[in-house]
Order: C-alpha cells, then structure tokens, then sequence
C-alpha cells in the first residue's frame, strides 16, 4: 500500500479489533467454524446435502488411439517341461528340480489286521531220505550228543522237531 495517492478525500476510522472465523470442511462434507475469541460459531452445514437421484446415461466418447500390436504366446506342457513360444521364438524350462536327500524314516506303522487263512497244502508223505537230509541240518555238535542216544532217536529227534515246525504231532505226514 506504499505510493497509494488518492484524489479525493478520505476519512478513516479506526474499528476495534474484531474476531476471524476459520472454516473447516471434513471428509463428509461438513462445513463447521472456530474462532479467536471464543464466540459462538454458526452452525455447521452439510455442503453436501442428501444424495440425489442418478444422473442420465452420457454419450458415449469418442473410439481412444490404436494400441501397439500385441504379441501372441502359447504353451505347452510335456511331463515336467514347460515350453512357452511367441513370436519372438520359444523357451523351455524342466519345473522339475534336482532329487532332493532321502528324508528320515518314518515311525514303524500299526499292526494291519490278520488276513484270511489260506489254502491248505497238499498232504507230503515223508521218507527215511527226507528224514536223513533234515539230520544232515543239525550242527555237528547236536549229531554228537544224538550218537550218545539210543538207537531210534534220531529219527525221533527229526520227527520232534517237524512236529515243532507243522504241530502235526509226529507223524510220517506233514
């Protein structure tokens, strides 16, 4: 206001020293005041008001500027072997990785339940050769103790031990 030069003459008259209201707008639109010398603020308004009804339908706008061309790519797959071609050539990738280290082993597992019985074998007559070769089986120290037997024993011991094996109580089948 330096250099102002008025042509007719002005009378100014000092006022007293009034008070400045500050607006403040939220995000919902309402318009409320504060003030410097705590006077009473307007009340606040919603510049918003009630929503109305939806406007009509706009014409539609004219067509935007063609795009660049677009690149076409495909894909294959061949067990684990992804191949992706475009125009620009193809690529192959194996999605499978290296074998990985053998892990743990596991908790032995629950007893499965007992299966069916199965079929009963065909019935074996055995001979005094059988008899030998089963004798011939025994460790040399029990072919020992079993020479200090009595005569039969042998065959005795033999058939004990297919009856310990079939529970076929000793006799010449099994």
């Amino acid at each position: 206001m330096a250099n102002l030069k008025l042509h007719y003459p002005v009378k100014v008259v000092r006022g007293f020293d009034g008070a400045t209201f500050f607006p403040q707008v939220s995000a919902e639109g309402i318009l409320s005041w504060s003030n410097d010398k705590e006077l009473e603020n307007p009340d606040p308004v919603n510049l918003k008001g009630a929503k109305g009804d939806p406007g009509e339908k706009g014409e539609t706008g004219s067509q935007g500027e063609k795009g660049d061309p677009g690149i076409s790519v495909t894909h294959t797959w061949d067990g684990t072997t992804l191949t992706i071609t475009s125009a620009s050539g193809s690529t192959s990738a194996d999605l499978k990785g290296e074998k990985g280290e053998t892990g743990e082993k596991g908790e032995r597992g629950l007893q499965g339940e007992k299966g069916d019985t199965g079929a009963k074998g065909d019935t074996y007559v055995l001979t005094d050769a059988d008899k030998n070769d089963i004798a011939d089986l025994i460790p040399v120290e029990e072919k020992i103790q079993e020479a200090c037997l009595p005569s039969g024993a042998i065959n005795k011991a033999v058939e004990e031990i297919l009856y310990t094996l079939t529970g076929n109580g000793g006799e010449d089948e099994y």
